[in-house]
């Protein structure tokens, strides 16, 4: 390989690092993807095959209204960062392998309106805080500990 093709491959190789760098500050990487802190309201990757953790960093998502993040292979407690998603109306992590109690900060979205935790792993009381749901129409908790 000629010396003119190592320096291609090393800016390209550069070049494709760079533009799956999410922008500090105005976005937040989430399973290899960048979303817009201000600007996305909408996550949907049911069946996506996700697997780990939810990371926190979701919760600077403060304009997101739904989070469908069911029937993937996630696992770990359900953070607590949630809680920061004020707007947000539906929530959906069931289907997955997700572990621990229920954060109590779920019970500050008190625009929830679907909550659906399902086929987890989940143990522990429901927290009293689930109370402040007021405009909740669905809830769903089967199949946990």
């Amino acid at each position: 390989m000629t010396s003119n093709n190592k320096f291609k491959i090393v800016i390209c190789s550069f070049l494709l690092s760079f533009a799956f760098t999410c922008i500090d500050g105005e976005e937040v990487e989430l399973w290899g993807e960048c979303y817009n802190i201000e600007t996305t309201t909408y996550i949907n990757l049911q069946n996506s095959g996700l697997t780990g953790l939810i990371p926190p960093e979701i919760g600077s998502l403060v304009n997101l209204t739904h989070l469908e993040l069911d029937h993937n292979f996630l696992s770990g407690s359900i953070p607590s960062e949630l809680g920061n998603l004020i707007n947000l109306v539906q929530l959906e992590l069931d289907h997955n392998n997700l572990t621990g109690e229920i954060p109590l900060e779920i019970g500050g979205l008190i625009g929830l309106v679907q909550l659906e935790l399902d086929h987890n792993n989940l143990i522990g009381e429901i927290p009293s805080e689930l109370g402040n749901l007021i405009n909740l129409t669905f809830l769903n908790f089967e199949a946990n500990q």
